[in-house]
């Protein structure tokens, strides 16, 4: 009777690991698309330029808006998306940066020489590519 069981786990093994990662990735696709929902949201809330900053030796995203005035900065960070720690995935991009106006439109800038990208989310081997466009939508 163990043997038995013993054989089924190890059938259902492999299943079980590839619905993992299918899972993980699918979750960093959710994570990425829920990260620049709220860049693009950010800018038209301040009245600025919302940076979405990208970070692939860390493994995260996060927001950030100078709401000061031109006297003085105020940088505040809206959210901030751990994907290693939070999911187990891995993140690379041709970006460190996107930007998006007071409109919630892809903009460039000093920190965002160019528009759309692309975010690769990788887990276990398995990977998926995001395209984003110009005006910072997941294509």
């Amino acid at each position: 009777m163990v043997l038995i069981v013993g054989v089924l786990a190890a059938l259902a093994a492999p299943p079980i690991t590839q619905i993992r990662q299918s899972a993980r990735l699918q979750n960093g696709r959710h994570m990425v698309t829920s990260a620049l929902a709220l860049a693009r949201a950010t800018g038209p809330q301040w009245g600025r330029i919302a940076v979405l900053r990208i970070d692939t030796v860390l493994d995260a995203m996060w927001v950030v808006v100078d709401t000061g005035d031109v006297m003085s900065s105020d940088t505040i960070v809206a959210r901030t998306f751990r994907f290693a720690d939070d999911l187990g995935v891995e993140l690379e991009s041709n970006r460190t940066a996107l930007c998006f106006n007071s409109r919630g439109i892809g903009t460039t800038g000093v920190e965002c020489p160019a528009t759309g990208g692309r975010i690769l989310v990788t887990s276990g081997g398995r990977a998926d590519t995001l395209e984003l466009t110009s005006v910072g939508r997941v294509r």
